[in-house]
């Protein structure tokens, strides 16, 4: 409607922190972008009638960021590449603008490299939640 605010949150200030505990993080350098698909499972329950029945299942988190890659940042992409060459989890928080925030220990399941002749070498780092998933819309 005209003239109504909007509650839209800008992108500029999010953040990807990483660390082996929630305790300590460190920022991982060069992120230009993160997504998450926060999700739940719907299983279906069996019965004799024509319609499907399901009920709620397990949470689940996964998703990626994105940016420049600079392997120099020993205390964030460093360690998510030792993660992923290890199969050991890390803690992820991925936070927004505005402070709010989904943390989660993670694995790294995947980290495309692109490397083009005229352009800067970028980075993607997939990952999927290992366990609790922590939300908080609170600004910090």
């Amino acid at each position: 409607m005209p003239g109504e605010k909007t509650q839209a949150v800008g992108g500029y200030g999010g953040k990807v922190y990483v660390g082996e505990v929630s305790s300590s993080l460190s920022e991982v350098a060069e992120i230009g972008e993160w997504s998450g698909d926060l999700a739940r499972d719907a299983i279906e329950v069996p019965k004799f009638q024509v319609d499907r029945a399901r009920i709620t299942g397990k949470r689940d988190f996964s998703g990626s960021f994105s940016g420049s890659w600079y392997m120099k940042d020993t205390n964030g992409q460093k360690i998510l590449q030792d993660a992923l060459l290890g199969g050991t989890t890390v803690y992820l928080k991925l936070q927004e603008t505005n402070g709010a925030y989904y943390c989660c220990y993670a694995l790294i399941t995947g980290i495309p490299i692109g490397h083009p002749h005229d352009g800067a070498v970028s980075v993607s780092f997939t990952f999927v939640s290992t366990g609790q998933i922590q939300v908080s819309f609170t600004s910090s």
